[in-house]
């Protein structure tokens, strides 16, 4: 049996025809069955098993990119799927910015994706993606992030300036929110 790497899991019985495990870790787990006749021939058998927080009735990957506005790849950003069938939930980008993780779709056959680390906050990567077959392979190509930008302001006023005192400064939703590439 292959598992997730951080499970502890194995096999209750190894040589007989019924065994259980229990799954202690969200992940893909891989059994395999191997029979022998009196000839010598021997056939192996493989199952594949997804343990996520959902029932999940469909398996398969999704990969991407993240650039930043200069279109360069963001490195190590923690991104979340609350269907993704990682030791954890989370996984994150690449050096260059792509990522790559196994999704599990339950009964409503969709997942979302989001970002949750600098440069950026809570950002939708991708939003109740809809799933066709089981088995997918989805890319959801490239998103670029705007960037949190600290702003610094400084007021000079001239000699019997006599206007306000406070600034109140408004940012966009845009700020903290992915685009897809057109």
């Amino acid at each position: 049996m292959s598992k997730p790497r951080l499970s502890n899991s194995t096999l209750a019985n190894t040589t007989e025809a019924i065994t259980s495990f229990t799954p202690l870790t969200f992940g893909t787990y891989t059994a395999s069955v191997s029979v022998t006749d009196y000839a010598g021939n021997t056939v192996v058998k493989q199952i594949l098993i997804a343990v996520s927080m959902h029932d999940v009735s469909w398996l398969g990957t999704v990969s991407g990119r993240l650039l930043d506005s200069l279109r360069r790849g963001l490195a190590n950003v923690a991104l979340f799927s609350s269907e993704a069938i990682t030791d954890s939930l989370y996984f994150s980008t690449d050096d260059n910015g792509y990522y790559q993780t196994v999704i599990g779709v339950g009964a409503e056959k969709k997942f979302s994706i989001m970002g949750f680390s600098s440069p950026f906050m809570s950002a939708n990567v991708v939003t109740d993606q809809q799933v066709t077959a089981n088995h997918f392979i989805i890319d959801l190509g490239t998103k670029t992030a705007f960037i949190k930008q600290n702003v610094r302001i400084g007021i000079t006023a001239c000699g019997g300036y006599s206007g306000p005192t406070e600034l109140e400064l408004r940012f966009n939703a845009l700020d903290f929110t992915l685009e897809g590439e057109n």
